[in-house]
C-alpha cells in the first residue's frame, strides 16, 4: 500500500491545476533535454498526460512529436503550455457531454452494467487527498 502512495508522490503536477503557470512550465521544461513527447508522458514531469494526449496537444501546438526541447523557441514553449490546457480541458468537456456530469461524479457511467467500459473522469492528483 505505501508503494502505491509514494508512486501518486512522485507525480508531476496536475496540468489543469490552476497552481500549474506558464513560468512554472518553463522553468520545469528547461531542465529536460529529451524528446518533447517523451516529455510529456513522463509522468514525473506532469502527471496524467498518456499517450493519445501528448499526440493530441503537440498536433495542436505544432511541434514535431521526436523534436527535442532544446530546440523549442520560447514562443513555441508558450503554444504547448496553452495547448496542454486547452486540449485536456476539451477532452474532459467531451467526457462530461458523453457520460454526464452527475453520472461521472457517481461513478455510475451509462452501460457500466452492459460490460462496456467506465471512464471515471478522476484526476490522479484526486487520489492523494
Amino acid at each position: 500500500m505505501s508503494s502505491q502512495i509514494s508512486s501518486f508522490l512522485s507525480l508531476g503536477p496536475e496540468p489543469l491545476d490552476d497552481e500549474f503557470t506558464l513560468e512554472d512550465f518553463q522553468i520545469r521544461i528547461r531542465k529536460h533535454p529529451e524528446e518533447i513527447k517523451n516529455l510529456l508522458i513522463n509522468q514525473g514531469f506532469l502527471a496524467g498526460v498518456g499517450n493519445a494526449y501528448a499526440d493530441e496537444i503537440l498536433f495542436a501546438a505544432g511541434i514535431f512529436p521526436f523534436r527535442k526541447r532544446p530546440g523549442l523557441r520560447p514562443k513555441k514553449v508558450e503554444r504547448l503550455y496553452h495547448s496542454i490546457k486547452t486540449v485536456l480541458s476539451e477532452a474532459i468537456q467531451a467526457i462530461n457531454d458523453r457520460i454526464g456530469e452527475q453520472n461521472r461524479t457517481e461513478g455510475f457511467p451509462p452501460g457500466a452494467s452492459k460490460g462496456e467500459p467506465a471512464l471515471s473522469g478522476l484526476r490522479p492528483h484526486d487520489l492523494r487527498d
